[in-house]
């Protein structure tokens, strides 16, 4: 299928090249790009061929490519979009372009190459025999040894600029359909005639609309240009490893038309990975910071183990599960060398995840604006190199709530030691304040006209230095950059900063480890337990 798919969309043209392969210089064969055919099961359990180039002794040099990155959306993007749907009553659609990459011209990106200089590849064995099988004008073409040389007309899946080059492909055909590009995102496309938001991840599109005519105006474009898409639609689809259902009726205290959001299908699916028996109530104990120099380095074996478990938990927090963030952050700076209490903490947090396996969070319907409010919480000398630990979390609603309403958070070891409480305070002010400037563009380009943004932090110190533009002390001068950024931000309107008593800080989650009763309570307010949808 997946060979026929190119040969239809006319991916390769023949050529004899093969037959005098062997009196290329060196230098030219390498030219010539390996090409392989792989397996891969997708995430509905579909079984999928797919022929990428570059492979084995063939791989691309990419010094050679000085630019050929591609944006992939940001999950805050996601997180914004989903919100606003709410806000706005609209449903969503999830959209799928059969074979991206196929249907993106072929360029060389190479640094001091034409993008007209044609690219090759090379095929052979069953790979080639199907080819033939399918273009019996072929077979001429084939040299002695089976090997089939073809001039690539479009990006393949493997190369390097394959990316960038479907990147520019949708991008043209969007805006030429009168989308609008993100300016903060370029993974952000906006049709304000027809009242559509929607992101792309690769060749995933989620679409925010209100009338079925517009998802299927959109549908006719991509089906016109790149074939027929692959729809989810109606009020459960899967995007990203997320598992996304609008609300027919109130749940709680949200109302119809919210988004409720889970992972658990990946958590269950990670938790049989790594074989974890049993639960727990809480992820840590009193001691999670604490490290022991006596605990042993854990084997090569363990370590890779280690850090896949690492890097498997920190894709589900950096989504939905934030109450473990601060875990899977501390933890992942042990990557290097783990040791064995490492692991048993890490096991904890897993047994944790089992344990609410059924959390997730929501994007509520009925505000009547949407509003920035930020808590950024820093702890002083928490690791043993004595630096601190940055957390932000960022709503946007009507009112200054969490629930319903978070859309980014992050939690993160900082990078300098800090000389002071103020300083760590002031660090995470910095670090986290673009964050909030950027989601309240964000929401301007979205149409949604922004006050200042509130920003809730525990330390009067860090906020009478924020609001004068200077310290108290001649000590303070050497963070004179941190608190006149934010000086400039609070002048220009951007943002206002109150004081929380440190008891109501809901950043505290993400940078210490709180008692049982803290912790429970900040949980509860970012995430909801969903066991109700379990079916």
């Amino acid at each position: 299928v997946e060979a026929q798919q190119m040969l239809d969309l006319k991916v390769f043209d023949g050529t004899d090249i093969a037959h005098s392969i062997d009196q290329l210089s060196s230098a030219n064969r390498r030219q010539i790009l390996n090409c392989r055919a792989f397996l891969e099961q997708k995430r509905d359990g579909r079984l999928k061929a797919r022929i990428i180039g570059g492979t084995g002794a063939s791989r691309q040099d990419r010094t050679l490519y000085p630019d050929v990155s591609s944006p992939t959306v940001r999950y805050e993007t996601v997180t914004i979009l989903l919100k606003t749907a709410a806000m706005d009553g609209n449903v969503l659609a999830v959209l799928d372009v059969p074979g991206a990459y196929l249907h993106a011209p072929m360029q060389d990106m190479r640094l001091g190459m034409e993008p007209s200089t044609p690219r090759y590849v090379k095929i052979s064995g069953l790979l080639a025999r199907v080819f033939v099988k399918l273009k019996p004008e072929w077979d001429d073409l084939v040299n002695e040894e089976g090997v089939l040389v073809l001039k690539l007309n479009k990006a393949l899946y493997g190369l390097v600029e394959s990316a960038r080059l479907w990147n520019i492909e949708i991008g043209t055909t969007l805006t030429s359909a009168g989308f609008v590009q993100s300016i903060q995102d370029p993974c952000l496309y906006i049709h304000k005639a027809r009242n559509i938001a929607l992101v792309i991840y690769v060749d995933d599109f989620l679409l925010s609309y209100k009338k079925a005519a517009d998802r299927d105006w959109l549908a006719g474009i991509l089906e016109k240009k790149y074939g027929k898409p692959r729809i989810q639609s109606g009020d459960d689809v899967d995007y990203l490893n997320l598992r996304i259902r609008r609300l027919s009726a109130p749940f709680g205290a949200f109302k119809a038309g919210s988004f409720v959001v889970d992972q658990s299908a990946y958590c269950t699916g990670m938790l049989e990975r790594y074989a974890i028996v049993g639960t727990e109530e809480m992820p840590h104990g009193e001691d999670f910071f604490a490290s022991d120099p006596a605990s042993p380095l854990l084997s090569a074996a363990d370590t890779a183990r280690y850090v896949s478990m690492a890097m498997s938990l920190l894709f589900t927090c950096n989504r939905v599960r934030s109450d473990v963030f601060l875990h899977t952050s501390l933890l992942c700076t042990k990557l290097k060398a783990p040791t064995r209490q490492d692991l048993g903490k890490l096991e904890r947090v897993m047994r944790y995840v089992a344990g609410t396996i059924d959390y997730g969070v929501v994007y509520a319907s009925g505000d009547a604006d949407l509003r920035v409010f930020a808590w950024i919480d820093a702890s002083y000398a928490t690791h043993d190199d004595a630096k601190g630990h940055s957390g932000t979390i960022i709503s946007v609603g009507s009112v200054a709530g969490s629930n319903g309403n978070i859309v980014y958070v992050k939690s993160r070891k900082q990078k300098l030691v800090a000389r002071s409480s103020t300083e760590a305070e002031l660090i995470a002010l910095h670090d986290g304040l673009p964050q909030v400037v950027w989601t309240r563009n964000l929401l301007e380009e979205l149409g949604y006209a922004q006050p200042p943004a509130e920003v809730y932090q525990d330390n009067k110190s860090t906020i009478v230095m924020c609001e004068a533009g200077h310290g108290n002390h001649h000590r303070s001068k050497h963070i004179s950059v941190r608190y006149f950024y934010a000086k400039g931000l609070l002048d220009h309107g951007v943002i206002r900063i109150k004081h929380l008593p440190t008891d109501v800080m809901l950043a505290d989650t993400f940078t210490k480890a709180l008692s049982r009763r803290q912790f429970l309570v900040m949980r509860d307010q970012m995430l909801v337990n969903l066991s109700a949808f379990r079916a």
